[in-house]
């Protein structure tokens, strides 16, 4: 052979080489050929952290509820700048005008950040890859990023899951309600892409700027409480267009030496927990009123959704204003709730069932109240005395 042909022959050898290669790093990109370990991929002083390989036919979107995923970041990275989620819009094809909430939490499931992205931001049709930016936010050795769209029947965003890993890091809840492992071994799709040095675009979010939440104070401290049951539940119900009453007079809880005090009324507790989606909490109201004998309404407030969780717990609420209630020592009074419920949203409310005596009522201020002697509301009310 010829050395002319020889280098021809060398130089063909090579360049196919370098094809095979081409065609073999393109394979290896397509979407869902691999599963990436942690992390995904790694830049000076750079980490993109992830689960999942890089598509899904899987996905899901949760009512009521959301989608989180805890990670382990490594050393020399600790502050959050974007997240990634593999995700699609569905519903109507005019995006709803309303936010989605992104949450960095701790290893104790405390919220760090809370960012809002429009629903706009996701589009309908495949799901694909949409990048997250965020605040850059210091997080601790363990951490998760949890998602909630507050989705409905007609609009919500589908978020894919990962089948293929070994086991899962995956979650479900919200904050204040909390959150579980996933029964199934699936991953939801979603990264995280940390830094050394924060880069401040949208503001820094330091550990040692964050404070825990404080415990709230009771509202009613000092207060005479009238209750008609135990702390225990027993059963819950929820009205469609009506809700639940309580039926009291101010002597069912104020010492009978002193009949001629005054007293307002501070506020009133209950235990329930709310329920559906596709509705704002903070906006949607539960009506609360307070009536005399003759059903005259002596005080009328509304409070937010937003004041319970899915999880029953004991919800305060406090009226703007004291309720004075001169005059009314022994004519007996009505305490109700409406949280006008429907198939997509309401409140269960929690009761004793078969009480010696009931003071139980059911109804609402217009269309008035009917007795329920098989129960017993968890419904407190709370006097001071005026001085």
């Amino acid at each position: 052979m010829g050395r002319l042909n020889l280098w021809v022959w060398v130089l063909g050898l090579m360049v196919l080489s370098v094809l095979m290669g081409i065609v073999g790093a393109v394979m290896a990109a397509e979407p869902g050929a691999a599963t990436p370990a942690i992390p995904v991929s790694s830049a000076p002083d750079t980490s993109t952290l992830g689960y999942v390989k890089d598509a899904s036919e899987d996905f899901r979107s949760l009512g009521a509820s959301g989608h989180a995923v805890l990670f382990e970041r490594p050393d020399g990275a600790s502050f959050i700048e974007s997240v990634q989620i593999f995700a699609a819009r569905y519903g109507m094809p005019e995006p709803p005008q309303e936010n989605f909430h992104l949450y960095v939490l701790n290893e104790k499931q405390q919220v760090l950040a809370d960012v809002e992205f429009p629903y706009s931001f996701v589009e309908r049709g495949n799901l694909r890859w949409y990048v997250l930016n965020t605040p850059s936010v210091e997080v601790p050795k363990q951490f998760y990023v949890a998602l909630a769209f507050n989705p409905h029947q007609t609009k919500g965003i589908y978020l894919g899951l990962d089948k293929s890993v070994a086991q899962s890091h995956s979650f479900t809840g919200l904050p204040g309600a909390g959150y579980s492992k996933v029964t199934e071994t699936f991953d939801w799709m979603v990264r995280v892409t940390l830094v050394a040095a924060p880069s401040g675009k949208f503001g820094v979010r330091r550990l040692a700027d964050w404070k825990p939440p404080q415990a709230a104070a009771d509202p009613f401290a000092g207060c005479i409480e009238i209750a008609f049951s135990s702390d225990v539940t027993e059963n819950k119900q929820s009205y469609g267009g009506s809700g639940p009453a309580i039926k009291f007079t101010i002597s069912d809880g104020t010492p009978s030496t002193v009949p001629s005090k005054l007293y307002v009324i501070k506020g009133f507790r209950f235990y329930g927990s709310r329920y559906g989606s596709g509705y704002e909490p903070n906006t949607t109201m539960i009506k609360a009123a307070l009536q005399d004998a003759q059903g005259k309404i002596i005080w009328q407030e509304s409070f937010p959704y937003a004041l319970l969780s899915y999880k029953a717990k004991w919800v305060d609420l406090v009226p703007s204003q004291p309720i004075p209630l001169a005059g009314q020592a022994v004519a007996p009074l009505t305490f109700s709730l409406n949280p006008e419920a429907h198939q997509t949203k309401g409140v269960y409310f929690h009761y004793l069932k078969n009480p010696p005596k009931s003071h139980s009522l059911a109804g609402t201020v217009e269309m008035g109240f009917k007795e329920v002697a098989d129960r017993e509301w968890l419904i407190r009310v709370y006097l001071a005395a005026v001085n």
